[in-house]
């Protein structure tokens, strides 16, 4: 599942956050992460985009036959840029 939320600060800022809940099972383990994420979208000229962004990706504990396993967590910040021609 996702839930993704943005609104228009002004004519060339946009706010974007959102949350992505994902779970799966293989030989009959089950896991279950989280993604969440925040971007501000910024265009300082027609057709041109720059989108810093950070998030954090949550592993979560796998629950196993021979105990828990903690795979922690993973944060980033990043940039994308993107002229449209």
């Amino acid at each position: 599942a996702q839930l993704i939320l943005g609104f228009k600060l002004t004519d060339s800022m946009v706010f974007e956050g959102g949350i992505v809940w994902q779970n799966g099972e293989y030989d009959d383990v089950e896991q279950t992460s989280y993604v969440y994420y925040i971007g501000l979208g910024w265009s300082p000229a027609k057709n041109v985009f720059i989108v810093p962004e950070i998030g954090m990706i949550d592993y979560n504990k796998l629950e196993t036959s021979a105990g828990d396993v903690d795979f922690g967590s993973l944060t980033w910040v990043g940039i994308k840029w993107q002229i449209n021609f």
